[in-house]
């Protein structure tokens, strides 16, 4: 529509849109468009502009409050200084012209500021020893030396059922009738004395044990002399390694140091399960030695159980 077409100035159906009608001021379509039923005013419309959004403002949360502590991974604010008494956060400095709490620690990198000299009677919090690593091997775990000691408890007890089979079968002939006469002499009222224990099964016990114990060094004194490893530290990658040099521990060590484990199991019959005890104290010197984690079998020999698994060694 051009001013040529006659059409007055006003409000007209829009041609390219036959439902809506705009404003023509005689040369074009100005304004926005109406609904083609909607009353109009008596210009264009025209479109409103759109305010710019307002700034979000962020108030000034101002200082800390006194003894606030930052949240755990948190950056202290700059010049925080924690309340006497708390541990700052793992790199925290002191900020300039302020005194590090006691027993603070600088971090790796650390220097003080030009001019500064530590307070009177200030002294760092000294830094934590690292962990030994013997031949460049990182120390085995409770955990992984508990679970070898069990595999290899095992595969001893299924070994020394074997080796025994004889005394075994000795023993339960001798027991089983003396305990059917026992559980006869219990319902009769226990009249008289109780039939007394077989003296052909007293000592089979002992002889067991005996057994056991040969049974046990066979299994375990070869293994670490030669690789440092029984089934169990084998499948838990870890094994023994002497303290001073890369050399194999040997028989005649290996030997000591199972002697040392193993001598107790003669208190194991007669002794009210002594040699246990014993045993006991031995093994929890893996949770409570510094700083090798060693148990007195190992101590009494200089060795140590290291990791043997891939990136351990430095």
């Amino acid at each position: 529509m051009t001013k040529t077409d006659g059409v007055q100035p006003g409000w007209h159906r829009d041609p390219a849109e036959p439902d809506t009608q705009r404003f023509w001021d005689g040369e074009q379509w100005v304004g926005e468009p109406l609904p083609i039923d909607a009353e109009t005013p008596d210009g264009p419309l025209l479109a409103r502009p759109v305010p710019p959004p307002l700034p979000t403002l962020v108030p000034d949360p101002g200082p800390p409050p006194p003894g606030w502590t930052p949240p755990a991974g948190a950056v202290p604010p700059p010049g925080w200084t924690p309340p006497a008494g708390s541990v700052p956060p793992p790199g925290w400095t002191p900020p300039k012209g302020s005194v590090p709490p006691p027993g603070w620690t600088p971090p790796p990198g650390w220097s003080p500021p030009p001019g500064w000299t530590p307070p009177p009677g200030w002294t760092p919090r000294p830094a934590p020893a690292p962990k030994p690593r013997p031949h460049g091997l990182t120390l085995a775990t409770a955990g992984s030396r508990f679970t070898a000691r069990l595999i290899d408890i095992g595969s001893v007890f299924l070994l020394a059922l074997v080796a025994n089979a004889w005394f075994l079968y000795l023993f339960f002939d001798a027991v089983g009738p003396w305990y059917s006469e026992v559980f006869k002499w219990s319902f009769d009222g226990q009249k008289g004395d109780p039939p007394a224990f077989p003296e052909s099964a007293q000592f089979l016990p002992f002889y067991m044990v005996l057994v056991l114990i040969a049974v046990w060094g066979a299994y375990e004194v070869p293994g670490i002399a030669g690789t440092g490893q029984t089934l169990g530290k084998r499948l838990m990658r870890i094994k023994v390694v002497r303290l001073d040099t890369t050399d194999k521990i040997g028989f005649g060590r290996s030997l000591r140091r199972w002697l040392n484990m193993s001598i107790p199991c003669l208190m194991w019959y007669g002794c009210c399960g002594l040699g246990l005890v014993f045993q006991f104290f031995d093994s929890i010197g893996a949770v409570t030695n510094r700083p090798y984690q060693q148990c007195i079998h190992d101590r009494a020999v200089q060795t140590v159980v290291v990791n043997t698994g891939e990136g351990e060694r430095t």
